[in-house]
């Protein structure tokens, strides 16, 4: 990455509005790819932009009566995701390119609210064979999904990670 642009991010501050996370959340949703557990590192600063009685109702719409803006300054946790987001953007991602001729792997992980994945490839490293990372894929889950058991939510993390990279297929 450009070392102007790695300043910019290491300088970005916390943000102070619902506007402010909303634009800091669009950059990082944009490099959700490269980032191991995007969905689970982000999960605090996603939980901001929800409020209302049942949590599904966008904090933007401030106009009616019953929505409260999130919290700001950011809580600790908040903030913990914003420096840990910040620090996987500044460092170099170690993503390989996809190589249809090589071996692929999927491993896929689930947790109580989000499931991801890594999508392998054997790569040939000083005369030994090393599993790399090609690409990672994460999803915070739905609320009635939170509800599956851990054997359906690990079964659920596989599905959504192959239909992620049908295409590497």
């Amino acid at each position: 990455m450009d070392p102007e642009r790695i300043r910019a991010v290491e300088e970005w501050l916390p943000p102070q509005d619902i506007h402010q996370l909303q634009v800091f959340l669009g950059f990082a949703n944009f490099f959700r790819r490269f980032i191991k557990n995007y969905s689970q590192i982000a999960a605090p600063l996603l939980n901001l932009l929800k409020t209302g009685k049942n949590k599904k109702e966008i904090g933007v719409k401030v106009r009616q009566t019953n929505i409260v803006p999130p919290p700001f300054p950011l809580s600790k946790t908040a903030l913990e995701a914003f420096k840990a987001l910040k620090e996987a953007f500044t460092s170099a991602p170690l993503l390989r390119y996809f190589d249809e001729n090589k071996p692929m792997r999927v491993e896929t992980d689930a947790s109580a609210f989000a499931i991801g994945g890594i999508l392998t490839q054997q790569f040939e490293i000083d005369g030994h064979l090393h599993w790399l990372p090609v690409a990672y894929y994460s999803k915070k889950l739905l609320y009635t999904e939170t509800q599956y058991g851990t054997g359906e939510q690990e079964l659920l993390a596989i599905v959504e990670a192959m239909h992620h990279w049908q295409h590497y297929c």
